[in-house]
């Protein structure tokens, strides 16, 4: 895992933070943990950093929890989900991996050849800005460049939880 993304939002003084950026935080963790289960990785050092960042993630939840319990309005200003850390990546990718593309005869058959990516942090498809977190549905060049670009991840149809909504990107 980048460290430097773990270090620093290890590091974070929680109680400081305004709502945008505990959301930020938050998108932040959610990107770092994705990072976490997509690399495999099972060894002691992998294990607890998940286990910092899902200490993390709880305590971003319940200064949320504890907000609305105190009837604090949410912040005036729509906040943008985007990483706290852009300049942060993921994980190291070495010269000689590169990222996995799903095939398209691996596909359901009600996509129509089109593939399923998860936003990781803030990117661009047909000129539409999403948020880290969105599911579109999109072709498969496109999904090969926000993998590539570490935008996004290609997901299953079955690995979509049951309310997840799906924006189709054409």
């Amino acid at each position: 895992m980048a460290e430097s993304a773990f270090a620093r939002i290890n590091a974070l003084d929680l109680s400081r933070l305004t709502e945008p950026e505990r959301q930020a935080a938050t998108v932040e963790v959610r990107g770092l943990l994705d990072a976490i289960a997509d690399s495999g990785k099972h060894d002691v050092e992998t294990l607890t950093h998940k286990v910092a960042l899902l200490k993390i993630w709880q305590k971003l939840v319940h200064m949320r929890v504890l907000d609305v319990a105190r009837n604090v309005s949410p912040p005036h200003e729509r906040p943008e989900a985007s990483r706290l850390f852009p300049d942060s990546p993921l994980f190291e990718v070495a010269a000689d991996e590169s990222p996995v593309v799903a095939e398209v005869d691996q596909l359901d058959e009600e996509s129509s050849g089109l593939v399923i990516v998860r936003t990781l942090q803030e990117g661009v498809v047909h000129g539409m800005r999403l948020p880290a977190g969105v599911t579109v549905e999109t072709s498969p060049e496109d999904a090969a460049s926000l993998v590539e670009s570490g935008v996004g991840m290609i997901i299953q149809r079955a690995d979509m939880r049951p309310d997840e909504k799906v924006t189709r990107a054409q």
